[in-house]
Formats: C-alpha cells, structure tokens, sequence
C-alpha cells in the first residue's frame, strides 16, 4: 500500500501534466498539418541554395538595369548608323583620291590667280595679232613678247587645269561629306563598344525574366522561413508530447488499478 500511495502521488502529478497534453494535441493536430509544408519547404531549400548564388547577380542586373535604360535609347542610334555604315564604306574607297584631290585644292587656288592673267592674256592677244603688222609698236612688243613667253607656259597650265576642273567639282561635294564622315567615325568607335554590350545586355534580358519569377518565390520562401522556425519549435514540443503519451498509457493502467 505504501507503493500505491507514492504512485498516486505521482498520478496526481501526472493529472495535471494530462491537462497540458490535452492543449498539446491541439498543436500535434496543427503539427501535422506543418509536416506537409515542412515536404514542400525541404524541395524549397533546394532552391534557396540556388536563389542565393542568384542573388549576387540581382545586385549586378541591378547596375545593369540603369544602363539598360541608356541602351534602348542607343538602339534608335544604332539602327541610324547601320545605314550610314554602309555610306562609310563608300567613301573608305574615296579616301585615297581625298590625299590626291588636298594637293589639288593648292592648285586651284594658284589657277584662281591664273584665271585673272588669262583673262588680261585673252584681250592681248587681239593686240598682238595688231601689233605684228605695226611696226610701230614693235618697242610696245619687245615688251610683251616676254610675256609671252609667260603665258606660254600659262596655256600648258591652262590645258592641265581644265582636266583637273572636273574633278574640283566632286571634291568640293566630297568635302562636305568627310565633314559628317569624321563625325560618324567618332560615333562608330562608340558603336563598336556597345555591340559588344548588347550581346551581354541580350544575355541578361533572359536571366532577368528567370529572376523576377524567383523574386516572386523569394517572398514566399521568406514567409516558410518564419514557419521553419515555428515548427522547429514544434518540433522539439513533439518529442517532449510522445513522451508524455508514453506516460498517459502507465496513468491510465494505474487508474484503472487505483478504481
């Protein structure tokens, strides 16, 4: 009898203990409806080891974003230039007669100071046909038979110049166009620099669609990480519960005795 009334004391405290573990199958029931989250939450850790390595690159598409939006405004540009791209390797070829037509622009300003003579030339010439059948003016003629001898050499240069005349008038069009070319060439060394960024643009265009459908699974992973911490709260109440149930089993085999 002495055992029995050490073991209704421990009954006694066991009654007590019976009343928690009646609140705990109130959480074993809310328990078991976290162990089917805690199946999907382990799939999910799986990807939260991948979002985490994507992470890193959200701060890099980040600063990429910025100049993404430079980028669009550039393509505008860009579809400009392909169609001067092919004007630009037109006039590569007039380049070299560009370096010929330069020494020839030094020229046409020595024939604009010949044109003036020849003009002067053209009305003595009338005079000389005159001054030939006049004796006369044969002092007048000593004179201009050394300029002769100048305009001589002016109507070779005269007969050179009037071939190169035809060719002034392309070059004077062409330096209108080397003007906008050398503006271009400074526009095609940037262009050249953002080809090469638009195919790593282009590269990351298709990871930032892949991270904004993992922005919208970061924030649920957040909201189970809390509940990862609840159940595994829960967890450790669960042991201590089974422990308790064990229990129950021996007090209610005493009860039945202690009746």
């Amino acid at each position: 009898m002495c055992t029995f009334e050490a073991a209704c004391k421990r009954v006694y405290t066991l009654e007590r203990a019976c009343i928690g573990v009646h609140t705990f199958e109130k959480t074993c029931i809310r328990v078991y409806t976290f162990e089917k989250t805690c199946i999907r939450v382990y799939t999910f850790e799986t990807l939260c080891t991948r979002v985490h390595t994507l992470e890193t690159l959200c701060t890099r598409v980040h600063t990429l974003e910025t100049f993404c939006t430079r980028v669009h405004s550039l393509e505008r540009a860009c579809i400009r230039v392909y169609t001067l791209e092919t004007a630009c390797k037109r006039v590569y070829t007039l380049e070299t007669p560009c370096t010929r037509m330069h020494t020839l622009e030094t020229v046409c300003k020595r024939v604009y100071t010949f044109e003036t003579l020849c003009t002067r030339v053209h009305n003595l010439e009338t005079l000389c046909t005159r001054v030939h059948t006049l004796e006369t003016f044969c002092t007048r003629v000593h004179s201009l038979e050394r300029a002769c001898i100048r305009v001589y050499t002016l109507e070779t240069a005269c007969k050179r110049v009037y071939t190169l005349e035809t060719p002034c008038t392309r070059v004077h069009t062409l330096e209108t166009v080397c003007k906008r070319v050398y503006t271009f060439e400074t526009l095609c060394t940037r262009v050249h620099t953002l080809e090469t960024a638009c195919k790593r643009v282009y590269t990351l265009e298709t990871l930032c669609t892949r991270v904004h459908t993992l922005e919208t699974l970061c924030t649920r992973v957040h909201t189970l990480e809390r509940a990862c911490i609840r159940v595994h709260t829960l967890e450790t109440a669960c042991k201590r519960v089974y422990t308790f149930e064990t229990l129950c089993t021996r007090v209610h085999t005493l009860e039945t005795f202690c009746t």
